[in-house]
């Protein structure tokens, strides 16, 4: 399976005799681009890929290419009971990153994912919070800018990425869980990102670990994930809801956002309001010198007119507003310039380009 855009292409690898090259070349990218801490080790990803594996079905290997060079390494995994897509890795070969080539691997990606005709209720990735054991390759606010970018929203609740080996590490990998969902996600509910949580440390770290570890490394591998879990539930406290935030509507291209004009008759009363504040700074020292009244009826003109200039400079709609302010003042002076009203005709919406998706965690 192959989506391309331009230079660009995108195509699962399997293990046969063809396409063993090109894996060899994506994993060789996947090594040089991804910090030790958070990459799986190749052997055990080969393993699973092999025919026949139980977890063959839901493993996906997918390689980046620029013309016919591999440039890239995507790995993602399908859990069918959780309905969950997790991207695993994601990696560019470092002098490959130009001409936006991650938007493009993210989008490419998910047109294959869709391809796959799969039930999906989240995409997920885990990213480092603050980048201190893997660098900008796996977390930090750049990847998560450019997550958001591309459709994943940021949960704003406790997470650790698990570690990779089964050694009792004192020091925790404090993450974010990065979310996509076929709508933009506002907020999760506590049991949803709990059951979220449960199954990305049960069945897809443990599962995977399980073929890996012998049976006293597995047993602290499970503690340890129910640490971390229980780590989660206790950040939480009482909250029953849970905010999600940074994602952008799926589409590289997108109108502006149209704010919201005032009111003319708010921003006449606005005006009216100013007006009164300086005259009543100006004539205040006049009427206490006891100036004459005819001195100061052409000051308070010369104010009025200098008010409907700056409406005339700051407002789309000068004349409306300077005929509220008459209207304020008293005034039964009519404007001379007719006012036409003007519909404003609705704007097409842009195209929607293909829904990007999955960057990953583990390396951009």
């Amino acid at each position: 399976m192959r989506s391309s855009d331009a230079s660009f292409s995108v195509r699962l690898l399997t293990t046969s005799h063809a396409d063993r090259a090109d894996l060899d070349a994506a994993f060789a990218v996947f090594v040089r681009n991804s910090p030790p801490a958070f990459r799986t080790k190749t052997n055990q990803i080969r393993m699973k890929l092999a025919p026949g594996h139980e977890v063959e079905r839901h493993l996906r290997i997918a390689a980046l290419y620029r013309g016919d060079v591999v440039i890239g390494f995507a790995m993602y995994s399908y859990l069918p009971s959780s309905r969950l897509l997790i991207i695993d890795h994601m990696a560019i070969d470092r002098d490959q990153r130009g001409m936006a080539a991650f938007f493009v691997f993210s989008q490419l990606l998910f047109d294959v994912i869709q391809k796959s005709d799969i039930d999906i209720d989240y995409t997920i990735l885990e990213v480092e919070k603050n980048a201190a054991f893997g660098g900008d390759e796996t977390g930090g606010a750049r990847l998560i800018r450019l997550l958001s970018q591309v459709g994943f929203g940021e949960v704003h609740a406790t997470y650790f990425m698990p570690n990779m080996e089964p050694r009792n590490y004192e020091a925790r990998f404090e993450g974010v869980l990065m979310l996509q969902g076929a709508e933009k996600i506002y907020r999760l509910r506590r049991e949803d990102f709990l059951g979220v949580c449960h199954s990305i440390y049960h069945e897809h770290y443990l599962a995977w670990f399980a073929e890996f570890f012998d049976g006293r490394q597995l047993a602290d591998y499970r503690a340890h994930l129910e640490a971390l879990y229980q780590g989660i539930v206790a950040a939480l406290g009482n909250e029953t809801v849970i905010a999600v935030d940074g994602a952008e509507p799926n589409g590289l291209i997108e109108s502006p956002p149209v704010r919201a004009n005032r009111s003319t008759e708010i921003t006449a009363a606005m005006y009216v309001g100013m007006f009164a504040v300086v005259t009543l700074v100006v004539l205040l020292p006049l009427l206490w010198l006891k100036v004459s009244g005819t001195f100061i009826a052409p000051i308070i003109v010369a104010l009025l007119l200098l008010f409907a200039g700056i409406v005339a400079v700051g407002s789309g709609r000068a004349f409306d507003v300077f005929s509220h302010i008459s209207g304020h003042l008293g005034s039964t002076r009519k404007s001379r310039y007719r006012q036409t009203d003007l519909q404003p005709t609705a704007s097409p919406k842009a195209d929607q380009a293909a829904r990007p998706s999955p960057p990953n965690q583990r390396g951009q």
